[in-house]
């Protein structure tokens, strides 16, 4: 049992249980988490980009994790120069969504890093001080996946609009549509690398502090109840 306790002057806060409290508030967070994640789940069944083969006109489906962690350069390069304004569209308004799902998701590994914190500074695990230790130096990690997320949405926010200005400008003669053409291609390497760095930041944060979550629960069951 952990209890909060402050003092100035002549006034006092005493809480009793305070870890319970953040283990409330870790859960509101996965809730809130699981419900942002069901309508972008939804809401990526409607992203498809046109391909002509034969001169017939195929609409393939994608999601937002083939443009967020594009490992395959052929299928972010063609989702990007075949979607339609309407999928742009819905895209731009998944990544907006995907601020709000943000703080659910980040909250609840942050919050959950803390209740474990707590349950090790209580007195009778004195001697696993090193594992309290090693959750408070885990603090940042979600704040540092958080940061990673909002500069990945907003290249890949920037990468769209500016490919669509490109796809609507009118190309008079080759000249001007190979450099059209250009353009397009650098501006999707350049994008797609720091994606590709934000994308690898945020992962390895969320893996990390979720391994730990999941590693020093099993070690407190283990205490508790072994």
């Amino acid at each position: 049992m952990n209890l909060l306790y402050a003092y100035h002057e002549n006034f006092h806060v005493y809480m009793e249980n305070f870890e319970q409290l953040i283990l409330w508030i870790a859960i509101l967070c996965v809730f809130g988490t699981i419900i942002c994640h069901a309508y972008l789940s939804l809401l990526s069944k409607n992203f498809f980009y046109e391909l002509k083969v034969d001169d017939i006109k195929i609409s393939r489906n994608f999601s937002i994790i083939d443009l967020q962690l594009p490992y395959k350069k052929s299928l972010f390069t063609e989702i990007l120069i075949n979607v339609n304004s309407k999928t742009e569209k819905l895209v731009e308004k998944s990544l907006k969504i995907d601020s709000y799902f943000m703080p659910f998701a980040y909250g609840s590994i942050f919050f959950l890093t803390v209740f474990l914190f707590l349950k090790f500074k209580n007195p009778e695990l004195a001697n696993h001080s090193q594992m309290s230790m090693i959750l408070k130096c885990s603090f940042l990690l979600p704040l540092i996946s958080y940061v990673a997320d909002i500069l990945e949405n907003h290249v890949t926010y920037k990468l769209i609009r500016k490919i669509s200005i490109l796809k609507q400008e009118k190309i008079n003669n080759k000249d001007v549509e190979q450099k059209n053409s250009y353009k397009k291609k650098k501006l999707i390497l350049r994008s797609r690398l720091k994606i590709f760095f934000f994308a690898a930041v945020k992962w390895l944060s969320v893996i990390y502090s979720i391994t730990l979550i999941l590693l020093t629960t099993g070690y407190l069951i283990k205490l508790y109840f072994m």
